[in-house]
């Protein structure tokens, strides 16, 4: 091997950065540093202390990738099923909102314009939405067959069927006053039943 020859402030310098370097590969932190730095200069240079730690690590990091990909599924299942919960929620109350209402005796056309108030004003209860549509289209008041409009004091406010049956069966349908209460009564049950 040739001999070269350096001066003194060359031999110094060289000295105090071996130094430097020996002393920073005693420490795990500043070693990995050095050979980060040694990797950036020359990609070829081995570097054991850093493929030391890519072999713990790179396994470590692709579990903890693999747990937030499983608890962002998570979190989307129970969001998702949430979700579809509070869908069939609403439509099982549209449901038997609907069928209550056919119940209470409303016509389909009743219904079309209760289903078209709840979609222009976003209400989910059919009820809500029927109530609301009774308050802006209240039922006309019918006359009744053989009233004239007036006060009738002369009518009687008895409210008892069987006495209408039994007045009727006694007058042999020859009072017209019981036989025009009796159909007031009857009209004005089939009135509010189909009122809608």
């Amino acid at each position: 091997m040739a001999k070269v020859e350096i001066d003194e402030a060359e031999f110094l310098r060289l000295s105090k950065l071996n130094n430097f370097v020996h002393a920073g590969l005693q420490n795990p932190e500043a070693a990995k540093l050095i050979e980060r730095a040694a990797k950036m200069v020359d990609p070829n240079i081995k570097t054991p202390r850093l493929d030391q730690e890519a072999a713990i690590q790179t396994p470590m990091q692709k579990m903890q990738e693999d747990m937030a990909a499983l608890r962002k599924k998570i979190d989307d299942d129970a969001a998702a099923a949430a979700q579809n919960q509070t869908l069939a929620a609403l439509s099982r109350q549209r449901d038997e909102g609907m069928s209550a209402l056919r119940r209470q005796g409303w016509t389909d056309d009743g219904i079309k314009a209760v289903e078209k108030l709840m979609d222009e004003k976003g209400i989910l209860d059919p009820l809500d939405a029927a109530a609301i549509h009774e308050k802006h289209h209240p039922p006309a008041n019918v006359a009744m067959p053989g009233s004239t409009g007036g006060w009738n004091f002369i009518e009687s406010v008895a409210d008892d069927s069987d006495a209408d049956l039994k007045k009727l069966i006694e007058t042999k349908g020859e009072d017209s006053m019981v036989v025009d209460h009796i159909a007031r009564k009857a009209l004005t049950e089939i009135r509010s039943q189909g009122r809608r």
